[in-house]
Protein backbone atom coordinates (compact mmCIF):
# COMPACT_ATOMS: atom_id res chain seq x y z
CA UNK A 1 0.00 0.00 0.00
CA UNK A 2 1.12 3.53 -0.74
CA UNK A 3 0.59 4.67 2.85
CA UNK A 4 2.92 1.99 4.24
CA UNK A 5 5.56 2.76 1.61
CA UNK A 6 5.44 6.45 2.53
CA UNK A 7 5.54 5.72 6.27
CA UNK A 8 8.62 3.51 5.84
CA UNK A 9 10.43 6.26 3.94
CA UNK A 10 10.61 4.33 0.67
CA UNK A 11 9.51 7.27 -1.49
CA UNK A 12 13.03 8.68 -1.45
CA UNK A 13 13.95 5.71 -3.64
CA UNK A 14 11.18 6.60 -6.08
CA UNK A 15 13.27 6.13 -9.22
CA UNK A 16 13.78 2.48 -8.27
CA UNK A 17 10.52 1.91 -6.40
CA UNK A 18 7.85 -0.52 -7.63
CA UNK A 19 4.58 -0.76 -5.66
CA UNK A 20 1.95 -3.49 -5.93
CA UNK A 21 -1.28 -1.80 -4.81
CA UNK A 22 -4.68 -3.39 -4.27
CA UNK A 23 -6.31 0.03 -4.15
CA UNK A 24 -5.35 3.54 -5.13
CA UNK A 25 -4.61 6.21 -2.50
CA UNK A 26 -8.01 7.83 -3.04
CA UNK A 27 -9.88 4.75 -1.83
CA UNK A 28 -7.56 4.37 1.13
CA UNK A 29 -7.93 8.03 2.14
CA UNK A 30 -11.71 8.06 1.72
CA UNK A 31 -12.08 4.87 3.75
CA UNK A 32 -10.17 6.46 6.64
CA UNK A 33 -12.22 9.65 6.30
CA UNK A 34 -15.49 7.72 6.46
CA UNK A 35 -14.33 5.92 9.58
CA UNK A 36 -13.48 9.24 11.21
CA UNK A 37 -16.84 10.69 10.11
CA UNK A 38 -18.74 7.86 11.79
CA UNK A 39 -16.74 7.92 15.01
CA UNK A 40 -16.66 11.70 15.53
CA UNK A 41 -19.50 13.85 16.85
CA UNK A 42 -17.81 17.13 15.96
CA UNK A 43 -18.67 18.62 12.57
CA UNK A 44 -15.27 20.34 12.42
CA UNK A 45 -13.49 17.03 12.98
CA UNK A 46 -15.54 15.44 10.21
CA UNK A 47 -14.72 18.23 7.78
CA UNK A 48 -11.07 18.06 8.81
CA UNK A 49 -10.96 14.29 8.16
CA UNK A 50 -12.16 14.78 4.58
CA UNK A 51 -9.74 17.67 4.04
CA UNK A 52 -6.90 15.41 5.14
CA UNK A 53 -8.17 12.65 2.83
CA UNK A 54 -8.20 15.06 -0.12
CA UNK A 55 -4.66 16.23 0.68
CA UNK A 56 -3.40 12.65 0.94
CA UNK A 57 -5.05 11.74 -2.35
CA UNK A 58 -3.55 14.66 -4.27
CA UNK A 59 -0.11 14.18 -2.75
CA UNK A 60 -0.12 10.44 -3.38
CA UNK A 61 -1.18 10.81 -7.00
CA UNK A 62 1.68 13.23 -7.61
CA UNK A 63 4.15 10.84 -5.97
CA UNK A 64 2.85 7.84 -7.94
CA UNK A 65 3.58 9.66 -11.19
CA UNK A 66 7.24 9.92 -10.21
CA UNK A 67 8.00 6.41 -8.95
CA UNK A 68 9.41 3.75 -11.25
CA UNK A 69 6.17 1.74 -11.54
CA UNK A 70 3.00 0.60 -9.76
CA UNK A 71 0.60 -2.29 -10.28
CA UNK A 72 -3.17 -2.21 -9.69
CA UNK A 73 -5.72 -5.02 -9.53
CA UNK A 74 -8.57 -2.63 -10.46
CA UNK A 75 -8.65 -1.29 -14.00
CA UNK A 76 -10.40 1.94 -13.13
CA UNK A 77 -7.79 3.07 -10.59
CA UNK A 78 -4.69 3.30 -12.77
CA UNK A 79 -3.39 6.83 -12.09
CA UNK A 80 -0.57 7.33 -14.60
CA UNK A 81 1.46 5.96 -17.48
CA UNK A 82 3.81 4.48 -14.87
CA UNK A 83 1.05 2.12 -13.71
CA UNK A 84 -0.16 -1.24 -14.99
CA UNK A 85 -3.30 -3.32 -14.49
CA UNK A 86 -2.29 -6.73 -13.11
CA UNK A 87 -4.65 -9.51 -12.01
CA UNK A 88 -3.75 -10.91 -8.61
CA UNK A 89 -5.37 -14.29 -9.21
CA UNK A 90 -4.04 -17.21 -11.23
CA UNK A 91 -6.74 -19.28 -12.91
CA UNK A 92 -6.64 -23.06 -12.68
CA UNK A 93 -9.78 -24.40 -14.33
CA UNK A 94 -11.65 -26.79 -12.05
CA UNK A 95 -13.22 -30.03 -13.19
CA UNK A 96 -16.24 -30.09 -10.90
CA UNK A 97 -19.27 -31.90 -12.28
CA UNK A 98 -22.23 -29.84 -13.52
CA UNK A 99 -24.98 -28.85 -11.09
CA UNK A 100 -27.63 -31.52 -10.51
CA UNK A 101 -31.18 -31.46 -9.17
CA UNK A 102 -30.02 -32.53 -5.71
CA UNK A 103 -28.00 -29.33 -5.34
CA UNK A 104 -30.81 -26.93 -6.20
CA UNK A 105 -31.52 -25.99 -2.58
CA UNK A 106 -28.06 -25.06 -1.31
CA UNK A 107 -26.44 -21.64 -1.38
CA UNK A 108 -22.85 -21.00 -0.39
CA UNK A 109 -20.85 -18.05 0.91
CA UNK A 110 -17.08 -18.43 1.13
CA UNK A 111 -14.50 -16.06 2.56
CA UNK A 112 -12.26 -15.04 5.41
CA UNK A 113 -15.00 -14.61 7.97
CA UNK A 114 -12.82 -12.71 10.45
CA UNK A 115 -12.60 -9.90 7.89
CA UNK A 116 -15.17 -7.25 8.84
CA UNK A 117 -16.54 -6.49 5.32
CA UNK A 118 -17.32 -10.20 4.91
CA UNK A 119 -19.08 -10.35 8.28
CA UNK A 120 -21.02 -7.19 7.51
CA UNK A 121 -22.16 -8.47 4.11
CA UNK A 122 -23.21 -11.89 5.39
CA UNK A 123 -25.15 -10.35 8.28
CA UNK A 124 -26.92 -8.01 5.86
CA UNK A 125 -27.82 -10.94 3.61
CA UNK A 126 -29.15 -12.99 6.52
CA UNK A 127 -31.14 -10.11 8.01
CA UNK A 128 -32.67 -8.67 4.84
CA UNK A 129 -32.66 -11.24 2.05
CA UNK A 130 -32.38 -14.81 3.30
CA UNK A 131 -35.68 -14.80 5.30
CA UNK A 132 -37.63 -13.91 2.16
CA UNK A 133 -35.94 -16.70 0.23
CA UNK A 134 -36.87 -19.15 3.00
CA UNK A 135 -40.51 -18.10 2.83
CA UNK A 136 -40.72 -19.11 -0.82
CA UNK A 137 -38.25 -22.02 -0.65
CA UNK A 138 -38.49 -23.59 2.84
CA UNK A 139 -35.96 -26.30 1.99
CA UNK A 140 -33.22 -23.89 1.03
CA UNK A 141 -29.98 -24.11 3.01
CA UNK A 142 -26.93 -21.88 3.30
CA UNK A 143 -23.37 -22.95 4.01
CA UNK A 144 -21.04 -20.21 5.25
CA UNK A 145 -17.49 -21.42 4.77
CA UNK A 146 -14.28 -19.95 6.18
CA UNK A 147 -12.36 -19.41 9.38
CA UNK A 148 -14.36 -17.58 12.06
CA UNK A 149 -13.04 -16.95 15.58
CA UNK A 150 -16.12 -15.14 16.89
CA UNK A 151 -18.43 -17.72 18.49
CA UNK A 152 -21.15 -15.13 19.12
CA UNK A 153 -21.33 -14.27 15.43
CA UNK A 154 -21.49 -17.97 14.55
CA UNK A 155 -24.41 -18.50 16.95
CA UNK A 156 -26.31 -15.56 15.46
CA UNK A 157 -25.80 -16.77 11.90
CA UNK A 158 -26.77 -20.35 12.71
CA UNK A 159 -29.95 -19.17 14.41
CA UNK A 160 -31.40 -18.68 10.91
CA UNK A 161 -33.14 -21.70 9.33
CA UNK A 162 -30.85 -24.28 7.72
CA UNK A 163 -27.71 -22.13 8.04
CA UNK A 164 -24.44 -23.95 8.75
CA UNK A 165 -21.16 -22.20 9.55
CA UNK A 166 -18.59 -24.84 8.64
CA UNK A 167 -15.44 -22.98 9.68
CA UNK A 168 -12.24 -23.80 7.84
CA UNK A 169 -12.50 -26.77 5.47
CA UNK A 170 -9.51 -28.70 4.07
CA UNK A 171 -10.94 -29.01 0.55
CA UNK A 172 -13.03 -26.10 -0.72
CA UNK A 173 -14.04 -28.04 -3.85
CA UNK A 174 -16.21 -30.35 -1.75
CA UNK A 175 -18.30 -27.37 -0.63
CA UNK A 176 -18.67 -26.00 -4.14
CA UNK A 177 -19.62 -29.44 -5.47
CA UNK A 178 -22.61 -29.54 -3.12
CA UNK A 179 -23.77 -25.98 -3.84
CA UNK A 180 -25.98 -24.53 -6.54
CA UNK A 181 -25.26 -20.80 -6.26
CA UNK A 182 -22.39 -18.79 -4.79
CA UNK A 183 -23.53 -15.65 -2.97
CA UNK A 184 -21.14 -12.67 -2.81
CA UNK A 185 -22.77 -10.17 -0.41
CA UNK A 186 -19.98 -7.58 -0.24
CA UNK A 187 -20.60 -3.89 0.44
CA UNK A 188 -17.10 -2.72 1.47
CA UNK A 189 -13.42 -3.58 1.07
CA UNK A 190 -10.86 -3.24 -1.68
CA UNK A 191 -8.77 -5.14 -4.16
CA UNK A 192 -9.98 -7.83 -6.52
CA UNK A 193 -12.93 -10.00 -5.52
CA UNK A 194 -11.29 -13.41 -5.56
CA UNK A 195 -14.59 -15.02 -4.54
CA UNK A 196 -16.06 -14.26 -7.95
CA UNK A 197 -13.25 -15.88 -9.93
CA UNK A 198 -13.12 -18.86 -7.61
CA UNK A 199 -16.86 -19.57 -7.93
CA UNK A 200 -16.77 -19.23 -11.71
CA UNK A 201 -13.71 -21.44 -11.81
CA UNK A 202 -15.76 -24.02 -9.89
CA UNK A 203 -18.53 -23.75 -12.53
CA UNK A 204 -20.98 -22.23 -10.05
CA UNK A 205 -23.18 -19.23 -10.92
CA UNK A 206 -22.70 -16.12 -8.78
CA UNK A 207 -25.20 -13.70 -7.29
CA UNK A 208 -23.27 -10.62 -6.24
CA UNK A 209 -23.61 -7.05 -5.15
CA UNK A 210 -21.85 -4.55 -7.48
CA UNK A 211 -19.08 -4.21 -4.87
CA UNK A 212 -18.54 -7.97 -5.03
CA UNK A 213 -17.22 -7.75 -8.59
CA UNK A 214 -14.76 -4.92 -7.94
CA UNK A 215 -11.68 -5.13 -10.07
CA UNK A 216 -13.53 -6.52 -13.08
CA UNK A 217 -15.21 -3.38 -14.35
CA UNK A 218 -16.31 -3.94 -17.93
CA UNK A 219 -15.47 -7.65 -17.89
CA UNK A 220 -19.03 -8.81 -17.20
CA UNK A 221 -22.43 -7.61 -18.29
CA UNK A 222 -25.04 -6.97 -15.63
CA UNK A 223 -27.86 -9.43 -15.00
CA UNK A 224 -27.21 -12.87 -16.51
CA UNK A 225 -23.91 -13.01 -18.36
CA UNK A 226 -22.69 -16.01 -20.33
CA UNK A 227 -20.02 -16.48 -17.67
CA UNK A 228 -22.64 -16.97 -14.94
CA UNK A 229 -22.53 -13.65 -13.10
CA UNK A 230 -25.71 -12.00 -11.86
CA UNK A 231 -25.45 -8.41 -10.60
CA UNK A 232 -27.93 -7.86 -7.80
CA UNK A 233 -28.10 -5.42 -4.91
CA UNK A 234 -29.97 -5.60 -1.62
CA UNK A 235 -33.43 -7.09 -1.85
CA UNK A 236 -33.28 -7.91 -5.57
CA UNK A 237 -31.25 -11.02 -4.76
CA UNK A 238 -34.14 -12.89 -3.14
CA UNK A 239 -36.44 -12.35 -6.13
CA UNK A 240 -33.83 -13.67 -8.51
CA UNK A 241 -33.22 -16.85 -6.57
CA UNK A 242 -36.87 -17.68 -5.99
CA UNK A 243 -37.92 -17.16 -9.62
CA UNK A 244 -34.95 -18.93 -11.19
CA UNK A 245 -34.99 -21.79 -8.72
CA UNK A 246 -38.66 -22.54 -9.27
CA UNK A 247 -38.25 -22.55 -13.01
CA UNK A 248 -34.98 -24.45 -12.98
CA UNK A 249 -33.56 -21.96 -15.48
CA UNK A 250 -30.26 -21.50 -13.67
CA UNK A 251 -29.32 -25.14 -14.16
CA UNK A 252 -28.98 -24.45 -17.87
Amino acid sequence: YFHEAATLGLLKYKEELILDLDDGPRKWALARAKEAWKSSTSLMNKIYSYAVAYTIDVSARIQLRTICHSFYSNKNQIPSRHSTYLHNVAINISKLPPITKTQMQRLIVIGTLNYYPNQEGISHFLNNIYPIIVQSCPNVSLHIVGKLDDDDTKKVWESYPNVTVTGFVPNIKDEYEEAMIAIIPIYAGGGTSIKLLEAMNMKRPCVSTPKGVRGFDGDFEKNVDSSGYIDCDNIKTDNFYVEKNKNGELLQ
